[in-house]
């Protein structure tokens, strides 16, 4: 997309959030509308520009897209709780949490 159409973009949403603040519903309805169409128009473009070919390339490299574009770290989301509660034993960490649940339940 041109320089051009990202700035017309940027006064569709600077309208559509005028027309709110002024309550124009009409408006705002209009801009809203218009918004979420080119929203759709850029998943579709990106997803067939980026991920489309990646189908039918080698799944190696499909994953690691998927990875990265999902923002999938290769750091566990428990790493951090378990370096501050558990000494960095993650399977520590895994038992301390099965014995709170199961305390829950047998409450």
């Amino acid at each position: 997309m041109t320089s051009r159409g990202s700035l017309k973009n940027f006064e569709e949403v600077r309208r559509r959030q005028y027309a709110w603040t002024h309550r124009r519903m009409d408006e705002y309805r209009r801009y809203r509308n218009q918004a979420l169409r080119l929203a759709k128009t850029l998943r579709k473009r990106f997803y067939n520009a980026k991920v489309k070919h990646l189908r039918q390339s080698d799944s190696r490299n499909w994953w690691h897209q998927m990875k990265w574009f999902t923002e999938q770290s290769k750091v566990s989301q428990l790493s951090g709780l378990a370096n501050s509660i558990a000494d960095g034993d993650v399977s520590a960490l895994a038992d301390m949490i099965n014995v709170s649940l199961k305390r829950v339940s047998d409450d």
